[in-house]
């Protein structure tokens, strides 16, 4: 967790919504890869990691480990605060990554589905003590990157070209002048794949693709009068817009089949004797 003095936050917050990169920070806490769950879901999330421009190396754990619910990744942070206050510092700011890679099941070259695009959303709550004037605030900023890999099954032609990455952002602010003393806070972001993909003439749409979210909190308080800022985030989730295969099965393991026949001849045998 870095302390700032109010100058440093008010210049950090002027640019929480950089320029994303895949490996913005060097070291990172891997939870590893989610999904799929069973059908009709057909998502996996590869590789999910965080990583942190504040915390020390190794960082803390922000986001905590995910649930795969459905098709939906959901995180529920527990440490993800930043809070100013004199003895700590005018201002404080969490600056931290999330990374993953989501990608529709596939079996035999056949895909089970594609999204039309990725709904990415967080809330929490903030509050502030003290008579503050507009200085005592605090900032909620998300800013997120997607690099199109896959459409339907099949490498994007020219994977480097700026046409497959798509960015957007959203940004909470409040302050003790102006707004209450106790509130709630989301941010909520849309990526739409179907532009970008649109001379691919997709049949289901990207089938996978490499997610970047930064996220950044920022506090910051006053010394005269002395007052106090906090902001949490209590959720994270990231939504997929599926476009699913109505003719995609999933082929049973050969353990699961040589079993599925047993019990069918099983069956049969019964019916003989009965």
């Amino acid at each position: 967790m870095k302390r700032l003095t109010l100058r440093q936050a008010f210049a950090l917050a002027a640019v929480a919504c950089c320029t994303l990169s895949s490996n913005a920070f060097a070291a990172f806490l891997n939870y590893g890869d989610f999904g799929p769950d069973p059908a009709p879901a057909y998502t996996m999330y590869l590789d999910v990691r965080e990583s942190s421009g504040t915390d020390p190396v190794p960082p803390e754990s922000r986001y905590n480990a995910p649930n795969l619910v459905g098709d939906s990744l959901l995180f529920t942070p527990s440490q993800f605060v930043a809070q100013a206050y004199l003895p700590l510092g005018q201002g404080d700011i969490i600056d931290v990554q999330m990374n993953t890679t989501i990608m529709a099941l596939e079996e035999n070259n056949v895909v089970a589905g594609g999204y039309s695009g990725i709904t990415i959303n967080e809330w929490g709550s903030y509050s502030f003590m003290g008579a503050g004037t507009s200085a005592t605030a605090v900032r909620a900023a998300l800013a997120v990157g997607v690099t199109i890999l896959e459409v339907d099954g099949v490498p994007v032609p020219n994977p480097g070209s700026p046409q497959w990455k798509l960015t957007v952002s959203d940004t909470f602010d409040a302050n003790a002048a102006s707004d209450p003393d106790d509130g709630l806070w989301n941010n909520q972001v849309f990526i739409d794949f179907t532009a970008a993909i649109a001379n691919l003439n997709p049949q289901f749409g990207v089938t996978k693709a490499a997610i970047v979210a930064d996220n950044r909190l920022l506090a910051l308080s006053e010394s005269n009068p002395v007052t106090i800022s906090f902001i949490d985030k209590k959720g994270f989730d990231i939504v997929p817009v599926t476009v699913p295969n109505p003719d995609f099965q999933v082929i049973p393991e050969p353990a699961t089949a040589v079993m599925l026949l047993a019990l069918v001849a099983g069956a049969a045998g019964l019916r003989r004797f009965a």
